[in-house]
């Protein structure tokens, strides 16, 4: 198998997917540049792109194997053997776009399940409740509604955890925050260690994803892996990742009315919380450890038309068998 991605070590999710596989025996190659000249010396069953690349698809049609790509909403997309989706909504908009559904394939981003989980130490912190964000400093990650809301949930902190915590956004929701009289229970965490995520994920009550644009939401997933509750946008991955009154709740986009008195109910209904977290907990396990993520996207790639190293074996040791038994009749 074969991944072919520009910066492959800055994608987790990726350097993930491609460990879980080595891991369970398949052999990966991953190519980031000049794909032609590292296939002279490997050959794929299958060639799998992570983005749209004419490069991969015209070395797949070469060797004759399947190409697979994961969508980014490109419309060379449909010249693809089989397009993985990362969410069910990408999978209509494929479906819309004249992509076969038979040629789809809704596979998600993993997490890593035994990383990110709900036993272990937290951080204290400073006020009966804690709501907890993690996501770009940037206004689609939707933090200004978070910030918007609360006013109107006392004694609650917003606990911001964002690659950068200075910057032109930054600065708005500092001063957005001071002007609604709630500055100090806005907290702008910067890089946190991924080692020290988990823990401050379980210092929390709820985590909220608001934001104004579809995203996957892998941090949504990372908490309910951590028993954490989630509020969140129905929208995007989102939509299927937090399953609404099972493992969290869904509220409207840039609606902060809405968001405020959802939180006020659920932090102060805290089994509530407790069972949508037990609930997140087991959909993460089920639905997104790296092991699952990775068999779907190995029956992808047999949806594609890649050979299945099962079958492969069976029929390897039924020759075997049957060169057996001629040279023991001969005898």
């Amino acid at each position: 198998m074969t991944t072919s991605e520009p910066g492959v070590s800055r994608i987790p999710h990726l350097v993930a997917l491609c460990e879980t596989l080595t891991t369970s025996g398949h052999d990966v190659a991953v190519f980031t540049r000049d794909l032609r000249a590292g296939l002279r010396a490997y050959r794929p069953d299958v060639i799998h792109a992570h983005h749209w690349s004419d490069e991969a698809c015209a070395a797949a049609r070469s060797l004759d194997v399947p190409f697979v790509v994961t969508t980014r909403a490109d419309s060379r997309e449909r010249a693809a053997d089989h397009v993985i989706a990362t969410y069910s909504g990408q999978q209509r908009q494929l479906i819309a776009a004249g992509v076969p559904r038979e040629n789809i394939s809704v596979v998600p981003h993993g997490v890593d399940i035994d990383h990110f989980t709900p036993d272990g130490e937290h951080p204290d912190r400073r006020r009966p409740h804690r709501v907890i964000a993690l996501g770009d400093m940037a206004p689609p990650s939707g933090f200004g509604t978070a910030v918007a809301a609360l006013p109107a949930v006392p004694d609650a902190e917003l606990v911001l955890v964002t690659q950068h915590q200075q910057g032109t956004h930054a600065a708005e929701l500092r001063d957005y925050a001071r002007a609604l009289g709630v500055a100090d229970r806005l907290h702008l965490l910067g890089p946190v260690p991924t080692a020290e995520v988990p823990a401050l994920l379980r210092s929390a009550d709820l985590m909220v994803c608001s934001p104004w644009e579809p995203i996957f939401g892998t941090a949504a997933i990372e908490a309910m892996a951590c028993g954490l509750a989630v509020v969140a946008n129905g929208t995007g991955g989102l939509a299927d990742s937090v399953v609404d009154r099972v493992t969290g709740v869904h509220v409207r986009p840039r609606k902060p009315r809405d968001l405020a008195a959802m939180l006020r109910r659920m932090l102060h209904h805290k089994p509530m919380c407790e069972q949508l977290g037990a609930s997140g907990r087991d959909r993460a396990t089920a639905r997104y450890a790296w092991d699952q993520v990775a068999a779907e996207t190995l029956h992808a790639y047999r949806r594609a038309g890649a050979p299945d190293p099962a079958v492969l074996a069976q029929e390897t040791a039924t020759a075997e068998r049957k060169r057996a038994s001629r040279a023991s009749s001969r005898g």
